[in-house]
């Protein structure tokens, strides 16, 4: 059954010729370095993220870094106001 569904989304070189999906929410697990590097790039390109992680202190943490990181950029003029 998923075969066809993939099958009928693909042309016969394997394209996707479907629509694509309007994707709003990501959600990042691990907090860590890679993981709050994704979160910010989704932040960035305006993604809703869910982060999340075992220990509550590095989700928290990841938070303040993104949002240190995210107001450099927009001092630098980097990133447009739509994401405050």
């Amino acid at each position: 059954m998923v075969r066809a569904a993939e099958q009928s989304a693909t042309d016969k070189y394997g394209k996707f010729r479907g629509t694509p999906m309007d994707i709003k929410k990501v959600l990042v697990v691990g907090a860590g370095q890679m993981g709050s590097g994704i979160a910010q790039l989704a932040v960035q390109s305006g993604f809703e993220v869910l982060l999340n992680d075992v220990e509550e202190k590095a989700v928290t943490g990841a938070k303040e870094k993104i949002s240190q990181q995210l107001g450099r950029k927009k001092a630098k003029g980097q990133l447009s106001a739509r994401l405050f």
